[in-house]
């Protein structure tokens, strides 16, 4: 990766994802279906921002490193499907009955999103840490305290295949709890 002379690697992430194809495509996907009831949905980009928003206030107080927060919270939604987490529960139906062990996690496709499939397959070229961030930013339950894992810091990230991996940073954890 080469390196920056203006900006430090998270920030050079944080840019790379804002001008991706993948994260201009989350104004266009709704978090929820519509509701004759409830005009207040908002879009997948929206969500990104509040939780960029809110992580960026809490990591400052806490002295965190806020490029890394707003590379992280910007990205983690990018590998969501259409339709919200039906079209995720859909695909992931579909996969398992086709024999895909691992179905369709949004979070992991998510990672496959800015490795693989942005800029005619050379990816975004992101950091380690953004990387884990958003492969890593789901859990299956609310965890009332959320410490980083920090043995696994040379796993190869592609090999994540369920949702009982923690963050390996403390930037990590706090767009995970604020994204709850």
């Amino acid at each position: 990766m080469k390196s920056d002379p203006f900006r430090l690697d998270f920030l050079r992430d944080e840019t790379r994802i804002l001008h991706s194809p993948p994260f201009r495509r989350l104004k266009h996907k709704t978090q929820v279906f519509l509701s004759p009831h409830n005009d207040h949905i908002c879009t997948r980009m929206e969500h990104v921002l509040h939780v960029s928003s809110i992580a960026y206030v809490i990591g400052r107080c806490l002295n965190l490193n806020i490029d890394l927060i707003n590379a992280i919270a910007k990205a983690h939604d990018l590998g969501h499907p259409p339709f919200g987490h039906a079209g995720e529960r859909a695909l992931d139906s579909i996969l398992l009955a086709e024999g895909l062990r691992e179905g369709f996690k949004h979070e992991i496709h998510g990672l496959r999103v800015v490795d693989n499939l942005t800029n005619y397959g050379e990816g975004l070229n992101l950091t380690y840490e953004v990387r884990d961030g958003i492969v890593t930013h789901c859990g299956e339950s609310f965890d009332r305290e959320l410490k980083p894992d920090r043995t696994r810091d040379l796993l190869n990230l592609e090999s994540i295949t369920d949702r009982g991996f923690r963050p390996s940073t403390l930037e990590g954890c706090l767009v995970r709890m604020v994204d709850r």
